[in-house]
């Protein structure tokens, strides 16, 4: 086992994933999108106001290039004042000299990035039953993508800026019959459990309204879901089938995972499982409030789940030291990105926090 890596999961294929992972360079796509789900009042603290959170995702993805953001002052904060994990994130990409690319999932604003666009608007509240559409033409693209990315032979790094996307997650997954109500995590510290199982009650009775027969997983996915579900679980369906994939999150790669399964039972396509994870922080497996592990082993009993052990308890900085309270714990890739780089050793955990301080003193 790597240094900096918990096991979540007893897998069989752990050690020869670790082996393939080692053999090439890697590649970090976050696919990023805005929905109106995040703007409920109280169901998310991924930005301080539910105005500044339809601008998370791009100032996230803004600081991964520049250092600093423009869409808005400054990255997106906690309110209670710890930074967006992006700053865990990009000390990640300044120590290993990973590749980053931007996939627009559908941000109403658009971020000022390099970034492949695949959907101009952004994604209605889930509660009206119907958050997107052109699913297939997001799923095509992704497809192709996929194809494209694959030729690299470098394993794949996917992660995601989607404010709300734990309570999208539950959606998904509670619609397939997954028991995920209050064990979803959430950047708010106590959680907001009933909150978001409220929403996600109006969500599918909406749903169900709209379609009175027989729904495909795209039908699904884009009525209750988000369209990040869509773009990485179909990326690494057929990434999985060339390259190692690590799917950088909690919660919500849960939810890709279950969308990957109710995918491949459509397009009658195998699943190279041999080639994935699920990858976040310790601060997620940890969660007093919500069950990342049980959840997963509900989600597929042997699929290969990770945690990275960053740890901010000894930090100089108070806004770091938050994380260890159970504020922010995960985002932009964080987790699988730094567990990447504890597998292949592009960094310790002393030598990412004092990046991470670094970065977080110039910010301050």
């Amino acid at each position: 086992m790597a240094k900096g890596i918990i096991s979540v999961s007893d897998c069989l294929y752990r050690d020869n994933f670790f082996k393939e992972i080692k053999k090439r360079e890697g590649l970090f796509i976050c696919t990023i999108a805005t929905t109106k789900t995040a703007e409920i009042p109280g169901i998310s603290a991924a930005g301080a106001t539910p105005r500044l959170r339809r601008y998370t995702a791009q100032a996230d993805v803004e600081y991964l290039f520049y250092e600093k953001t423009y869409t808005i002052k400054e990255i997106p904060k906690n309110p209670l004042g710890p930074p967006s994990p992006v700053i865990i994130t990009k000390a990640c990409l300044n120590l290993s000299g990973i590749p980053v690319f931007i996939i627009d999932a559908g941000c109403q604003k658009k971020a000022k990035v390099p970034a492949i666009i695949i959907r101009q608007k952004g994604l209605d509240c889930i509660t009206s039953g119907k958050a997107f559409d052109k699913a297939e033409d997001l799923f095509d693209i992704s497809k192709n993508l996929a194809f494209e990315f694959a030729k690299l032979n470098r394993f794949i790094i996917l992660g995601e800026s989607v404010p709300a996307g734990t309570t999208t997650a539950l959606s998904l997954m509670s619609y397939y019959g997954i028991s995920a109500h209050n064990k979803v995590s959430s950047s708010i510290k106590d959680n907001a459990h009933s909150l978001k199982s409220e929403v996600v009650k109006t969500a599918h009775l909406n749903f169900k309204k709209r379609h009175k027969g027989k729904s495909t997983p795209f039908d699904i996915v884009s009525g209750i879901g988000d369209s990040m579900q869509i773009v990485n679980g179909t990326m690494a369906l057929f990434l999985a089938d060339y390259v190692p994939v690590i799917l950088a999150g909690g919660s919500q790669m849960l939810a890709v995972v279950c969308f990957m399964i109710k995918l491949s039972e459509y397009l009658g396509k195998k699943v190279r499982w041999e080639n994935i994870s699920v990858c976040t922080t310790r601060w997620v497996l940890e969660d007093k409030t919500a069950d990342f592990r049980g959840l997963s082993k509900d989600v597929k009993k042997d699929l290969l789940v990770l945690a990275s052990d960053i740890n901010f308890s000894g930090s100089k900085f108070k806004g770091l030291q938050m994380y260890e309270e159970g504020l922010v714990k995960e985002g932009v890739g964080a987790g699988g990105i730094a567990g990447a780089g504890f597998i292949r050793r592009y960094f310790d955990q002393n030598t990412l926090l004092e990046e991470i301080e670094r970065l977080f003193g110039k910010m301050i």
